[in-house]
């Protein structure tokens, strides 16, 4: 278990430093690979440590959802908001806020909405949880009939990407919470795998690990060579084919890079481990 945790700690650290040089300037194609799989790697995360033993326990579910999701967001949101003026000062926002502002602010936080441009970070925060709502949702109802499943998460990813592509505008962005929900589901289908499948990518191979590895990223690359921008955050998905080819490609490098140097207990593996733990506050700065 110790090194379960330790492999997807791994796995969020990794994901965070390319949070961090998606926001750098590293020329245009760069930036396209980084975006088109780093996200779905958090959200593939997600749905991977979903346990079954949740949807016979929706109330402690949901409750664990908001003590992780709503009420960072309300933490990381009301000290952003706190501190907008000082931000002001030193010329890093725009407008003083009176107290009208500062309830405005402080009610919208509540109501889990981004109320400021400086809180541009916390939507993932607002968007894994509704993912999580409609992700639990499908598969509660489903419980009995789970050949369902699949179909309905296809058609959730469809509904998302089309509406992109052709610029509709839902409210609250449904339709990126459509997307995110379609890879929860990808991360809990993988680890709800036959085991042959599953112990495919857990044993600790050298060889295989890095071929995959090294296969995975020349793919990726080459895939990537084609124009398709993606920017989860605000609803950009591109080409539905091109989104799962890339996301699919990028996290089997990430998986199968971090399942290589897990039992190795040198430097850069323990400063990933760190680095993941402390994914959200680094996500947030």
């Amino acid at each position: 278990m110790e090194k379960q945790i330790d492999f997807i700690s791994i796995c969020k650290g990794i994901g965070i430093i390319l949070v961090v040089l998606g926001h750098l300037n590293i020329g245009e194609y760069w930036h396209q690979v980084i975006y088109s799989f780093h996200m779905p790697l958090f959200f593939f995360i997600s749905g991977y440590l979903f346990k079954n033993i949740y949807l016979e326990i929706p109330k402690e579910f949901l409750l664990k959802k908001a003590k992780t999701l709503y009420i960072p967001f309300v933490k990381w949101a009301l000290i952003f908001l706190l501190l907008h003026n000082v931000f002001v000062y030193f010329h890093i926002e725009k407008g003083m806020y009176d107290i009208k502002d500062y309830l405005i602010g402080g009610a919208n936080i509540l109501l889990f909405c981004n109320y400021d441009p400086i809180l541009g970070p916390t939507w993932f925060l607002r968007s894994l949880f509704v993912s999580f709502l409609i992700f639990y949702t499908v598969l509660f109802f489903t419980r009995e009939r789970k050949g369902y499943r699949i179909p309905v998460f296809i058609l959730l990813l469809l509904i998302g990407t089309i509406c992109s592509i052709n610029d509709i505008s839902v409210p609250y962005k449904i339709e990126r919470d459509c997307v995110i929900a379609s890879i929860l589901m990808a991360g809990f289908t993988f680890r709800n795998t036959p085991p042959r499948l599953s112990q495919y990518y857990s044993q600790n191979k050298r060889i295989m690990g890095v071929c995959i590895t090294v296969v995975s990223l020349v793919i990726l690359l080459c895939i990537n060579i084609q124009a398709n921008k993606v920017d989860i955050s605000n609803s950009r998905f591109g080409n539905p084919l091109m989104l799962v080819s890339t996301s699919f490609m990028g996290i089997t490098l990430v998986w199968s890079f971090s399942k290589l140097i897990t039992n190795y207990q040198g430097m850069m593996t323990k400063t990933l481990h760190i680095i993941g733990d402390n994914s959200m506050a680094i996500f947030m700065f």
